[in-house]
């Protein structure tokens, strides 16, 4: 599966934090939510003045599909959240605390994927001379919306067509 291939990864944390993400393994679709994606990892945030390598036995990480504004437009984007951290060496509450951080720091550093969907299939098509005065046939992207079912992800796009008539300048 292609989230797979984005391991080993970096995430940069705040001014000199990171989360090393690798060996994922278990990827699964989540009904209404999206990816969940079980690895492990490193993290490294500076404490007190020293840069401690923590090492996380099981991380699970949301993908979140949505369809969400970006400069004006609308963008498909995966936003990245952990569900769960296993930190070796850390009793389980301060797993969640160290979560809890991490999660704030994606959301103000705004970590995501995103995708200009528009921009990629919006297009205009020749149409053979043979079909005068017809020149030219417009495809622009309306709306957008994704899904995640048992077994899916789904990205519903709504076009609007146009037919063009004397659009090529003369010969």
């Amino acid at each position: 599966m292609l989230v797979g291939q984005f391991a080993p990864v970096t995430i940069r944390l705040g001014e000199d934090g990171e989360l090393q993400v690798h060996d994922p393994g278990e990827i699964t679709i989540v009904q209404d939510v999206g990816l969940r994606v079980v690895c492990k990892a490193t993290l490294r945030w500076t404490v007190l003045g020293f840069a401690v390598p923590v090492t996380l036995n099981s991380l699970t990480v949301l993908l979140r599909p949505t369809i969400a504004m970006r400069a004006d437009i609308d963008v498909l984007v995966f936003k990245l959240e952990i569900e769960n951290a296993d930190i070796a060496g850390l009793p389980s509450g301060l797993d969640s605390r160290v979560t809890d951080l991490v999660n704030h720091e994606l959301e103000a550093k705004h970590v995501e994927l995103s995708w200009d969907y528009a921009a990629t299939l919006n297009h205009q098509f020749d149409l053979p001379d043979l079909l005068k005065p017809v020149e030219r046939l417009r495809l622009t992207v309306g709306g957008a919306r994704v899904k995640s079912s048992g077994d899916s992800l789904a990205l519903a796009i709504e076009f609007y067509a146009d037919v063009l008539r004397g659009t090529r300048p003369s010969q």
